[in-house]
């Protein structure tokens, strides 16, 4: 993923309506909710539409994009919006086994993993030299890899592909109890042997959708966090309809596989997940 913008002001609009989606999907990961991540995005393009300047004067323009919607997250609009979740009982209801997990550490993991920004760039986004950095990330890892184990089930065609995944699952310490090909083949297995994650591709072997066969199995199984797979993110990324909180692109890594996995234990562990980040209409 190319993490450059143009910096000329020509090009400024194209260039953050072509990044606007993965920011999106950063703020939707780390608030756990698509409207208050959708609503902080939108407060930060306008802080950026209206001083420019915030997006110059460092190592890019995407760093300043990034940069300000973490000044916009920590500042008193976001504290105010996770305040309303909170009482919604929605987010961040304090589990003392994750209360060491601050919001700068969830910051620094997803940067780098979902994101891929390099430890230079995150620590410039997050105001951090790059030693204090590399220490948090550090701690982040450390921190992630203690959280509990979960079981997985993988709905994907390519049979390549779904290995690749479970190794991948496998190696972060987690089960995975099934995959399947097909949306009836997902439906039928995972009715008798539930999971608390599921893995789904959006375009299955036999013509069936992943998202019909997500949408089938939560009408059996409420609490089950869903990761969508695709190569086609920008589909799905329109605004237009609701949205999955949780998407990977295609070609993935064992990095955003488990910063993706950590972040949904993490809200799994401290409350319930929105219906947003679990399905798509």
């Amino acid at each position: 993923m190319n993490n450059e913008l143009p910096a000329s002001d020509l090009d400024l609009t194209e260039a953050l309506k072509n990044r606007l989606p993965y920011l999106r999907r950063f703020a939707r990961a780390l608030v756990g909710d698509q409207s208050v991540g959708d609503s902080l995005v939108y407060a930060t393009l306008q802080h950026v539409t209206k001083d420019k300047a915030a997006l110059k004067g460092l190592s890019s323009p995407t760093i300043g994009l990034y940069k300000s919607f973490i000044s916009i997250f920590n500042g008193p609009v976001g504290q105010k919006s996770l305040k309303k979740l909170d009482a919604a009982n929605h987010l961040f209801g304090c589990d003392a086994t994750l209360s060491a997990l601050s919001p700068e550490t969830r910051q620094a993991f997803l940067l780098t993993t979902m994101e891929q920004f390099s430890d230079e760039a995150a620590a410039e986004i997050l105001d951090y030299d790059l030693q204090d950095f590399l220490n948090l990330k550090q701690f982040a890892n450390r921190e992630v890899a203690e959280q509990l184990s979960t079981t997985v089930f993988i709905i994907e065609d390519e049979i390549l592909i779904a290995k690749d995944l479970e190794n991948t699952v496998t190696q972060l310490g987690h089960v995975v109890i099934g995959r399947a090909r097909t949306k009836e083949e997902a439906v039928n297995k995972l009715r008798s042997v539930p999971a608390d994650i599921i893995i789904s591709d959006i375009n299955l072997a036999d013509g069936s959708s992943g998202i019909d066969a997500v949408n089938e199995l939560l009408k059996v199984q409420e609490n089950v966090a869903v990761i969508f797979v695709t190569a086609y993110a920008e589909r799905l990324l329109t605004g237009l309809r609701p949205e999955p909180t949780f998407l990977i692109e295609k070609p993935f890594t064992k990095d955003q596989i488990g910063a993706i996995l950590s972040q949904i234990l993490f809200l799994k562990q401290t409350t319930t997940l929105p219906d947003e980040g679990r399905a798509l209409s």
